[in-house]
């Protein structure tokens, strides 16, 4: 396995704090205009979605549910897809986004292969996929992706013209990432305390 990461260690906020530090830094040294950090902000939670989408699969095959109906699939995706289109309407509303540049791939980046580790040490080294259900996976992932990205579009609201301030940006995304690492950190807490299913596993290799 590419990643053993005990249940009790939780190594991925690390990771997670590291990335949007990239960001924040970026931000301040002018690396990341607000156009780009919004269009960063806007795929990472499409990522949290397509994420969602393998995991629901994994825990379909080897986990609780057993198995997993096409329409629970169908149904994640209307719903969280809308989130994500109302969220990129509502934020590019707020910024004008032709200013977005190249720039913002590589922060995309850098959240994609957070949110890579996050899968590979958490749902596969602590084998969550034993632990949850397809239905469960839709909750979670309206808890990780709604509250820090709804922090930061919020903030820029409530701050008209933080879009025009490299501080006013960085701060919001130490805003986000705050409640980033707290909404990760529960979730995932929540999972690992409950009993993987290894009679499953054992019944299903």
């Amino acid at each position: 396995m590419f990643l053993s990461i005990n249940a009790n260690r939780f190594r991925s906020p690390e990771f997670l704090g590291a990335a949007n530090a990239v960001l924040l830094v970026g931000a301040l040294a002018g690396v990341w205009n607000a156009q780009s950090i919004a269009l960063c902000f806007v795929v990472e939670s499409a990522i949290i979605g397509v994420s969602t989408l393998v995991q629901m699969a994994k825990a379909a095959k080897r986990g609780r549910l057993g198995k997993s109906k096409d329409y629970q699939y169908v149904f994640f995706i209307a719903i969280y897809g809308s989130f994500v289109v109302l969220y990129g309407s509502v934020l590019f509303s707020m910024i004008e986004m032709h200013g977005a540049d190249t720039a913002a791939v590589l922060g995309i980046a850098i959240l994609a292969a957070s949110h890579y580790y996050s899968y590979r040490a958490d749902y596969l080294g602590n084998r969550e996929y034993l632990r949850v259900t397809s239905f469960e996976l839709t909750a979670f992932a309206f808890a990780r992706g709604v509250p820090p990205q709804a922090v930061f579009a919020a903030g820029l609201f409530l701050l008209p013209n933080a879009a025009n301030s490299p501080r006013a940006v960085a701060t919001l995304i130490a805003a986000k990432t705050l409640a980033d690492l707290g909404t990760h950190v529960l979730v995932h807490k929540r999972i690992c305390a409950r009993e993987p299913d290894t009679e499953f596993e054992s019944s299903s290799t």
